[in-house]
């Protein structure tokens, strides 16, 4: 489903020196796999994220996703492509003043489905994952487990072939993270391919692909 090759991505820093966070990477990831990224902070797995979800695009090499191209794909294209993928961030992302059933759907706006619908897309996903009695809260009425299974709920909404999610249990407790890799667990059986960077080892047990990177470079898990 993903492969890339020799895939790039540098940066100018503030002395103007050159910051290699994805260098001269190349995978393979099939349909239907729980691949993961590991590596030290900073060693550039939420650039490789992005870049995998066609958030940014390489600075050399390529990234072929089902069969595309996605250097060759204009923008418009590209956002056609995320319709596919589903994110979910390291700090949640959650916008503070709308209610939860709002967050996990202002994605379908585009999509031009009307409120109602929103609102049981947003209940039947929130059910699926244990927090549908929080539909109107805000994200500040929420725990840390809540608004991460939100932000997760959130992803699921669009109905992803692909879902990417980053350091996804770094914010929580032990217990809240237990959950969570339960939850990607039960994700990962129905079919969908999870890519996800992490530094827990639960969710390294249940990966059937570990990427190791370190200093942008991919090295041996």
């Amino acid at each position: 489903m993903i492969q890339t090759e020799g895939l790039c991505k540098f940066y100018r820093g503030s002395n103007n020196e050159e910051i290699r966070a994805v260098d001269n990477v190349s995978l393979t990831i099939a349909a239907g796999r729980f691949a993961v990224l590991t590596g030290p902070s900073g060693s550039g797995k939420t650039t490789l994220l992005s870049l995998l979800g066609a958030l940014s695009r390489p600075s050399s090499g390529s990234i072929v996703l089902k069969g595309r191209e996605l250097n060759t794909c204009s923008d418009v294209e590209l956002a056609r492509v995320r319709r596919n993928i589903g994110f979910v961030f390291q700090n949640f992302s959650l916008l503070p003043r709308l209610p939860v059933w709002e967050n996990v759907t202002y994605p379908l706006i585009p999509r031009g489905i009307l409120a109602p619908a929103r609102f049981e897309i947003a209940r039947e996903v929130l059910q699926r994952l244990g927090v549908a009695s929080k539909i109107e809260n805000r994200p500040d009425q929420l725990s840390g487990g809540e608004q991460q299974r939100v932000a997760v709920a959130r992803a699921l909404a669009c109905e992803p072939q692909i879902l990417l999610a980053d350091e996804p249990t770094s914010n929580l407790d032990r217990r809240a993270a237990a959950e969570l890799t339960g939850i990607f667990r039960e994700i990962h059986a129905t079919g969908v391919t999870l890519i996800l960077s992490t530094h827990n080892t639960e969710l390294l047990d249940l990966a059937t692909d570990v990427f190791e990177l370190n200093e942008g470079k991919m090295t041996c898990p």
